[in-house]
């Protein structure tokens, strides 16, 4: 009498035992006599249990169509940023790496989520109102902001070079139906492509993520229209910023990662003024964001020694 016969299935083998290995039969990357291989050592609960075959299966899925949707926008398939862009590697790495818990609002991500109602209420202030307006949100990771104007009747285009926290937006704009546009792409190729094609361009929490601020600042002068806001927000760069937003934000009350953020890479205000008015635009509005940690609450208000929203103008 055979094994099978004897037991009722199959020992597990190191060939047998993963869901991964009939996860890829299924995909087309095993030959056709690998399946009944790879199906025979599972459990029923390797199949259907948390992290098993059928779970891997649609993450799989999901992948390889949005892999596809990000070829069909950039005419050759993603795998990193374009050779000599305006990017550092090590931070795209790190925020891919955390990309899957871009929408947890317990997980990392937590701050970005409970700041969003005081971005978008500012931004649909300063332009008054956001339906029927083009915005292109520049860095826009996992779609927090993007989505929600979107949600508020934008024409939303959102752009990164993170692949990962791209294909977590498209995803969930397929979950809850929103109409945004991504794309896996440069805000300085972006403008050489579409200059002057936006009404809002919104780029925040990314400047101190880049290596040349200034060539990100004249980009997104160069996608808005004559008239039209561009929004930056970023990190304040003085002692009082490297307690809190550091030294406070990721060592004492671990509202973010360790090692999110590179002090030598915070911005004045005056230095993105002196960027943005070389690139033709002209300062509008400059707010600061504040964190009470007794409350765990942030409010818009006058301080700018940390984080601080900076919004320009176009001249007509």
């Amino acid at each position: 009498m055979s094994t099978m016969e004897s037991k009722g299935r199959p020992e597990a083998s190191p060939e047998r035992s993963s869901p991964s290995d009939a996860v890829d039969r299924l995909a087309g990357l095993l030959p056709d006599e690998a399946l009944e291989d790879a199906l025979q050592g599972l459990a029923p609960e390797q199949i259907t249990g948390p992290g098993g075959l059928l779970t891997q299966l649609a993450g799989r899925v999901i992948e390889t169509a949005l892999g596809a949707e990000l070829t069909e926008h950039l005419g050759h398939p993603p795998g990193g940023a374009p050779q000599g862009a305006n990017v550092d590697p090590m931070e795209l790495a790190k925020f891919s790496a955390l990309a899957h818990r871009w929408w947890d609002p317990t997980s990392e991500f937590r701050p970005l989520h409970e700041i969003n109602p005081l971005r978008l209420a500012h931004i649909e202030r300063l332009a008054g109102g956001l339906a029927a307006k083009r915005v292109l949100d520049v860095g826009c990771g996992g779609g927090i902001l993007a989505e929600a104007m979107a949600a508020k009747g934008a024409a939303v285009t959102g752009i990164d070079l993170a692949e990962k926290p791209l294909k977590v937006a498209m995803l969930h704009r397929t979950e809850v139906g929103s109409s945004t546009d991504y794309r896996l792409e440069s805000a300085e190729d972006f403008a050489r492509a579409r200059p002057a094609a936006f009404d809002i361009v919104t780029c925040m929490e990314l400047l101190e993520h880049v290596p040349d601020p200034a060539s990100t600042v004249d980009a997104c002068a160069k996608l808005v229209r004559a008239g039209g806001y561009v929004v930056f927000s970023t990190i304040n760069r003085n002692p009082k910023a490297y307690a809190l937003a550091i030294i406070g934000a990721e060592y004492v009350l671990g509202l973010l990662p360790r090692g999110t953020h590179d002090y030598a890479r915070f911005l004045k205000p005056s230095e993105i003024a002196s960027s943005a008015r070389a690139a033709g635009l002209e300062t509008e509005a400059l707010i600061g964001m504040t964190y009470n940690p007794f409350t765990k609450t942030y409010r818009l208000e006058p301080d700018t020694s940390v984080n601080y929203i900076m919004t320009f103008r176009r001249a007509e």
